[in-house]
């Protein structure tokens, strides 16, 4: 019996979507918190997206794709772009450098060093950092909107084990994309550019539009033309709410 190209092509969609479905679940078990606001049709999104991106970086076997998903999940979904991780996307190499398990291995080992570093001695430099951009007002964000150069600083204070990690060229080029995407909203967008530069530096380059972010984009709803002057405050405020939702073991100073 023959098997037409439109039955392997159908057989393929069951098995990605089967593997979604299991990724679903899974993502949903290791970051419960995380998740814990996100409806089942855009962790959906995500992982289908991510299988996508998995394999168009050769990590077709499931094993690899997975630790793929799960780095998107740690580092943001367009984390391959993102300049602050780098040194993960060197380690991960190309398709043609390695097997697909190889190439995974080696961007585990990358992984574990980089979270190693970045969360400090004590392994809680994440829910610092977080704690500290919480802390802020929109006033104080606001204000850094005005300065590229001091926002580069700020990034550096709220995580500087991270700063130190990504390097600064990467929070030079993460401010300067969150100034640019501000001065093309125009109006009073532009008194957003530090807090989408904070966003970008702790939730990943692409988060303004990522699915595993469903306040961001909730902060821009709205019939146009959204105000800014009502949106933005918004925005941290739905950080704020993350937070305190998403990170219950954050530690004083």
């Amino acid at each position: 019996m023959q098997i037409s190209h439109g039955q392997l092509q159908a057989l393929e969609d069951a098995q990605r979507t089967g593997f979604a479905r299991e990724l679903v679940t899974h993502l949903r078990s290791l970051a419960p918190e995380h998740f814990q606001s996100v409806d089942d049709g855009a962790v959906m999104a995500v992982a289908v997206d991510g299988i996508g991106k998995a394999s168009a970086h050769g990590f077709a076997c499931r094993a690899s794709a997975r630790f793929f998903v799960e780095c998107m999940v740690m580092f943001g979904s367009d984390f391959v772009d993102d300049p602050q991780y780098a040194v993960l996307v060197s380690a991960m190499g190309t398709p043609g450098d390695a097997n697909a398990l190889a190439r995974a291995d080696r961007l585990h080992a990358a992984v574990t060093a980089w979270t190693g570093r970045v969360g400090g001695v004590d392994g809680h430099g994440e829910a610092r950092a977080f704690r500290r951009a919480a802390a802020l007002s929109f006033d104080q964000w606001r204000a850094f909107s005005t300065r590229s150069h001091d926002t580069v600083a700020l990034l550096a204070h709220l995580h500087p084990d991270k700063a130190a990690c990504a390097g600064p060229q990467a929070l030079h080029e993460i401010v300067r994309a969150a100034f640019a995407l501000a001065e093309r909203q125009g109006g009073g967008w532009v008194e957003g550019a530090a807090l989408y530069a904070g966003l970008m530096f702790l939730f990943g380059w692409g988060c303004l539009a990522d699915r595993q972010f469903p306040w961001i984009g909730a902060a821009f709803a709205g019939k146009p033309p959204v105000d800014a002057a009502l949106a933005l405050p918004t925005l941290q405020r739905h950080f704020v709410r993350y937070v305190e939702h998403s990170t219950p073991e954050l530690l004083p100073d």
